[in-house]
């Protein structure tokens, strides 16, 4: 539940610096960063779906689901990071990768404000 506050902040601050970069720098930087934090959501949320109802007893499953989750996550990131390298017109790398490191650090911003025991 809490992860979901996250990525709702992560996208709502996205969102608030798409538009303040669209004025600052250009259409292409803000429309990079809006491609980059629905790159890191999603991602983000196959991580939680995948291992939500996981069965910890079986060792050998969780090992291959973690594998597969984690190049399953890379290549959305590699995609998102293509689209911003063959359109450069409408896309911006960078803002692509400050997009996606925005939803990681908003999850590392909640774990350091937020500490259950």
């Amino acid at each position: 539940m809490r992860l979901n506050k996250v990525i709702l902040f992560s996208v709502i601050s996205s969102f608030v610096l798409a538009i303040a970069s669209y004025f600052i720098f250009s259409l292409d930087v803000s429309l990079g960063l809006l491609l980059g934090c629905i790159a890191g959501c999603f991602s983000m949320y196959l991580l939680v779906d995948k291992f939500k109802n996981i069965d910890l007893s079986n060792y050998k499953y969780i090992k291959k689901s973690m594998k597969s989750n984690k190049m399953l996550r890379y290549m959305i990131y590699v995609i998102a990071v293509l689209f911003g390298i063959v359109i450069p017109s409408i896309f911006h790398v960078f803002a692509v990768l400050v997009g996606i490191i925005i939803v990681k650090i908003c999850v590392y911003i909640d774990a350091f404000t937020n500490k259950e025991m």
